[in-house]
């Protein structure tokens, strides 16, 4: 080990769903402050960035899109739509339009927390075990859900 190595250790952080805590991870698709990677040390924001994208990209192809965000991105091409009118052609009468389009987006991403905690509430009494945002990783929290989903389906049959 070398002194350099002492005097500036390599920070830790989150690399995955299956170590990433649910917590963390719902409060960086909130506030999008991807410093929250880092449980140890500081990284730049780039390489947060590029850590982040990883993470959600194996989140998507473990459990899909989730409906929220597929609402969200659609309210955002909405909105930009309505911009390029309103900036190409000089459409100014889109502009309650775009408005419109962005304070819906907004308000998706503000109900996020009260979703995650009814959430957190939901799956704990249904599995019958509180769980612990900051201990639960994406991938068991998630995995919970699914099973819910499925027992839930099976039960409608």
């Amino acid at each position: 080990m070398s002194l350099l190595s002492l005097i500036n250790p390599k920070p830790k952080y989150y690399i995955s769903i299956y170590d990433c805590p649910i917590g963390t991870f719902e409060s960086i698709l909130k506030t999008l402050d991807y410093s929250k990677l880092c449980y140890e040390g500081k990284m730049k924001d780039s390489t947060l960035s590029d850590v982040w994208i990883k993470i959600y990209s194996e989140f998507i192809e473990v459990f899909g899109t989730p409906d929220t965000y597929k609402r969200y991105m659609a309210l955002r091409v909405k909105w930009v739509t309505e911009q390029r009118k309103i900036w190409c052609n000089g459409q100014k009468y889109r502009e309650s339009f775009a408005q419109i389009y962005k304070q819906e987006a907004d308000e998706i991403t503000k109900g996020v927390k009260d979703d995650f905690h009814k959430a957190i509430a939901y799956v704990s009494k249904e599995m019958r075990f509180r769980i612990n945002p900051k201990e639960i990783t994406v991938f068991e929290f998630y995995g919970y859900v699914k099973l819910l989903e499925k027992n839930g389906e099976e039960v409608r049959k």
